[in-house]
């Protein structure tokens, strides 16, 4: 079983690095990354709830990884949840989309992509990777000041468009 996680993380990690690592990005998409991790680089304490009303609570931490190329995020659900996961966020070198990758303590691993990442909302959609269908899912993160975003999972509804999965905002921890 350690074996499949294992090949599971590689496969994930070579289809988000898969461009080759000797072509930059497009120079306006290196800008644009480095001020959102300026952004986002730091710990944040957040506060929501789910789309059912019950509060949710989690700390979010971002830093830089790989001299600067990625964004590592670390997000951990207060009791009684559960849920921990690792992302990495950064500019794919051949597409120049903004990638997310998360691996979680479930042993999900979900690839998200967003081609328009420049205003103060984020919206990464869900990408097929190991058997997960594309569309089934999403993040919506909103810059909301320069101490404060929130973000939001997202799942299809049954009448077409999105239904909230949770909504959590965030305040930068001092």
């Amino acid at each position: 079983m350690q074996w499949a996680c294992l090949i599971s993380v590689a496969l994930v990690t070579s289809v988000a690095l898969a461009a080759d690592p000797g072509t930059p990005p497009a120079q306006g998409a290196d800008s644009d990354f480095q001020r959102l991790a300026d952004f986002y680089r730091g710990l944040w304490s957040c506060t929501g709830h789910f789309a059912s009303g019950r509060p949710i609570s989690s700390d979010e931490s971002f830093e830089a990884w790989a001299d600067g190329r990625w964004l590592h995020e670390t997000h951990d659900d207060h009791p009684p949840f559960s849920y921990h996961a690792h992302s990495v966020w950064g500019v794919d070198s051949a597409a120049h989309i903004l990638t997310l990758t998360i691996h979680d303590n479930f042993g999900g691993v979900r690839l998200f992509t967003s081609s328009t990442w420049n205003g103060p909302a984020i919206t990464f959609d869900a990408q097929p990777i190991l058997g997960h269908p594309t569309g089934t899912e999403r993040f919506v993160f909103t810059r909301v000041s320069p101490q404060a975003f929130s973000f939001e999972y997202q799942v299809p509804s049954a009448a077409g468009g999105w239904k909230l999965g949770d909504h959590v905002d965030c305040a930068r921890a001092h």
